[in-house]
Formats: structure tokens, C-alpha cells, sequence
């Protein structure tokens, strides 16, 4: 019989299904059951899904009756066999079913294994018939013409594909002339696609059954840009880990977008060479790079502009080869971006440091000179952090504290003037603080610097 035939069983019987199932040895004669539906919309979803060769569906059945479900099945997979299942010989229903296309019918009150065997073989026999034919005439066909002469198939995208069938013991024939002949073909035609198959046993609803296998190619020539034939067995792809997420977040956190950026491009280059679903790849590249550019908003990237630019150059990429390298650009003119940011910030940090060290009397506060120095509040905020024991207000205190002690040294000022002076309208409160940064309190101070003015 050749290759095995797949065999889908439609009925609402529960019992009429379980009976069918264990009828026959399914394996042992030459097919398989891929699949039991209650009722004719199901059994039309699994045909979708299964791509049965043979059905086997009642003709009274619920949702979509076996006359409906027929004539479904004519208009959309005339390539499959269906085998009418009937409780009584009505006449007039099976007339109906068989112009829609059945190729037979049994009356379940005398169905055994003999009855269901040979429908079975009937239906199966003629596929394999044309199958038989038709692979003939193809390997003739390839012997003398190559593929000038081969059918081809439109699909969306102005791409082609052209389907050739076999039988195992051709192919190593088979690959090697399409290896020249792909090539020649792909240097015309740059949207060409050759599907090879050794499973489809007619040609009529080729296109249907193979629309899928081209668009999965059409995914796989991501990771196959200089191939021009490409065998199924190259698709495998592995299980790739998952992405460090906390580390980049928290090299994010902290600015370091160079170390961040390495960790994204490498992520990549490994998802590549897993050969990672390449929507998805493109997709996760763009979360990541849209998370990166958010924090570098806040070192004064104009972060939106650069996201409709970069999300824009990774969707044209067609090849892992120019993802990669569109990928390295990106981070490459961020790393440079980052390098001038910092520049500037510096800048801008140490001219912010020389303001509050003229306007300490004042009443300062971190939010008006973050938008005074056209600084992010948070990053602001996180660099004082970083940078000072206590923050903003630390370095607010040292700056005021030493002020202080100039006035006490150089000056008769009261110590409560003192602290009025130098921005503290809470005397005490300048005491605390003038101890904790000096270790002494001020009177201790002034005294302590009298001391050793006079000893000078």
C-alpha cells in the first residue's frame, strides 16, 4: 500500500467510535487513527488540524449533518476520501453524499472488520493510485527538464513555491539536482520556494496542505538567507535558556548601560544560533532595547525618537546575518551615545555641585535643581545616593557644616547666627548635625581653632 493512510472518525456515537477504533489491527493494514470528532463542526476543526486522508462521518449527526459535513469537505479538501457511515440504506441521502464526493458507504447494522477493511482499502488504493502515477511522471519530469517546466503555487508576499513529491529511495537523486537547479532557480527568482515532500498522495488541494510548509520555510529562511534548498530536517531548533532578566534590570538600576548592552547583544547571538522563532527574537530584542532606552531617558537620551528609529531597522532585518548586525549597530551607537552622555552629565553634575555651594543659605531642594540642571529626579537622586553617605541632604550638610566652621573660626558671630547663616533655621538641629559631621560640637570647635590660632 505504501505509505500509511490517516483516518479521521466523525460520528456523536460514543460507542459507534470506540467499536470502529478497535475493529481492525489499524497499524497492521496500514493506517492510523489521528483523531474522533462528536459532530461535523468538530470534525471539520480536526481536519484542519490532522489533514486526514479518509474520513469516516454519519450521516445524521448534530451541529453539521454528514450531507453538509460532505459537502464541506468537497468544496475545501477535495484531495480527502470521505466514507459514509449510515444506520439505514436510505437511498436518497447516500445519492446525496456520493455526488458530493464520498467515495463509498457502509450501513452500520452490518459493519464488521471484512466491511470496514475493504471501504477503507478502497479509498486508500485510489490516493495511492494517483500517488503512484504522479511521482513518476515528476521524476521523469526532473530527469529531462529540471525545473523549468514544474507548476508553481502563489502565496502572500509575491512569493512562489512549487511542491515535489517522492518516494524514499529517490532522494539522494532528488537533492542533488535540485542543489544545482534551486540555485539557478534562486538567482532568477529571489521569492522562490521549493517544498519537498515524500507524504501527499494527490496533487489536487496541494496548495491548501502546503501554504503551511512555505511559511515555515519562508520563518526558517531568517536563519538559511544563502540556502536555496533547505531540507525539513534543518528546521530543528533548541530549547533555548531563559534571559538573565534581574541582572539586566539591576544593571540597568544601577547605569550601567555598557554591561547591560552586552548581556542584550550576546542574549541575541545565542538566540540565533538556537535559531530562536524569529518574530519572537525580533520582539524580545525590542522589549529589552525599550526597557534600556527608558532608564538612559534618564541621562537625557530622547529615548522615544530612538525607539521608533530602532524598532523600525530591526522589522526590515529578513536574515539572522542582518539582525545581528543591525543588533551590534544599535548598541554600538548607544554605547557611544552613553559615553557623550556622560560627558555632558559630568559636567552638569559638577555645575550643579559649584550652584549649591554658592546657594546654601537657601532653601534647596533636590526636585527644582534636577529640573533646573535638566536632570532626571530618580537618576539625580540615585547619584548623590551613590556618591554620598546621606544622599542630596548629605552633601547639602557638608557643604553648609564647613561654610560654618569658617564663620566660627573667622568670626565673633553668635553660633546660633552661625547656623541662621548658613541655612539652618533650627539651632539644634545644626548642632546634631555639625557633631556628627565633625565629632565636636561648634562652641568646642571655635575654641579648639582660637586655641591653636593663638599657639600660632
Amino acid at each position: 500500500m505504501g505509505r500509511e493512510c490517516k483516518v479521521l472518525i466523525v460520528d456523536d456515537e460514543f460507542i459507534t467510535r470506540q467499536g470502529i477504533s478497535h475493529m481492525i489491527m489499524w497499524e497492521q493494514e496500514g493506517f492510523s487513527i489521528v483523531g474522533e470528532a462528536s459532530n461535523g463542526q468538530e470534525g471539520i476543526e480536526m481536519i484542519e488540524k490532522y489533514q486526514p486522508d479518509i474520513v469516516l462521518a454519519d450521516i445524521v449527526m448534530p451541529v453539521l449533518n454528514g450531507i453538509e459535513f460532505s459537502m464541506i469537505l468537497q468544496e475545501k479538501y477535495p484531495n480527502i476520501k470521505l466514507i459514509i457511515l449510515s444506520s439505514y440504506d436510505n437511498f436518497e441521502y447516500v445519492r446525496t453524499t456520493l455526488l458530493n464526493g464520498a467515495v463509498d458507504y457502509v450501513l452500520k447494522p452490518t459493519l464488521n472488520p471484512e466491511i470496514l477493511l475493504r471501504a477503507l482499502k478502497k479509498a486508500c488504493g485510489s490516493n495511492t493510485r494517483q500517488w503512484e502515477k504522479a511521482q513518476e511522471l515528476m521524476i521523469r519530469h526532473l530527469q529531462k527538464n529540471g525545473f523549468e517546466k514544474l507548476g508553481t503555487f502563489y502565496l502572500e508576499q509575491e512569493v512562489f513555491f512549487c511542491v515535489i513529491n517522492y518516494k524514499k529511495p529517490d532522494e539522494i537523486f532528488l537533492i542533488e539536482t535540485l542543489k544545482e537547479g534551486a540555485e539557478k532557480a534562486g538567482k532568477v527568482a529571489e521569492n522562490l520556494f521549493l517544498v519537498l515532500s515524500n507524504g501527499f498522495t494527490e496533487f489536487s488541494g496541494i496548495r491548501d496542505i502546503y501554504e503551511k510548509e512555505v511559511k515555515q520555510a519562508l520563518e526558517q529562511k531568517f536563519y538559511f538567507a544563502d540556502k536555496f534548498l533547505i531540507e525539513q530536517r534543518e528546521y530543528i531548533t533548541k530549547e533555548a535558556e531563559r534571559f538573565r532578566y534581574e541582572e539586566y534590570a539591576e544593571l540597568l538600576k544601577k547605569h550601567q548601560f555598557s554591561q547591560a548592552m552586552v548581556l542584550l547583544k550576546d542574549y541575541m547571538e545565542y538566540l540565533c544560533r538556537c535559531r530562536y522563532d524569529a518574530y519572537q527574537c525580533k520582539n524580545l530584542f525590542k522589549n529589552l532595547l525599550y526597557n534600556l532606552l527608558m532608564e538612559m531617558e534618564k541621562c537625557g537620551v530622547k529615548s522615544e525618537e530612538l525607539r521608533r528609529l530602532y524598532f523600525k531597522k530591526t522589522d526590515k532585518t529578513e536574515s539572522a546575518k542582518e539582525f545581528l548586525l543591525c543588533c551590534r549597530e544599535i548598541t554600538e551607537e548607544l554605547d557611544d551615545m552613553v559615553s557623550e552622555c556622560r560627558h555632558n552629565e559630568d559636567s552638569r553634575i559638577e555645575e550643579m555641585k559649584e550652584y549649591i555651594k554658592t546657594h546654601y543659605k537657601e532653601r534647596l531642594e533636590l526636585a527644582d535643581l534636577a529640573e533646573e540642571f535638566s536632570f532626571n529626579y530618580h537618576y539625580i537622586s540615585s547619584y548623590f545616593n551613590q556618591h554620598m553617605q546621606e544622599g542630596f541632604s548629605g552633601y547639602l550638610n557638608m557643604v553648609r557644616i564647613e561654610k560654618s566652621c569658617q564663620l566660627l573660626k573667622d568670626s565673633s558671630m553668635p553660633i546660633s547666627a552661625v547656623s541662621m547663616e548658613v541655612g539652618y533655621s533650627d539651632h539644634g538641629y545644626y548642632c546634631r548635625i555639625f557633631k556628627k559631621l565633625k565629632g565636636e560640637t561648634p562652641s568646642q570647635y571655635r575654641r579648639k581653632s582660637r586655641t591653636e590660632e593663638g599657639n600660632w
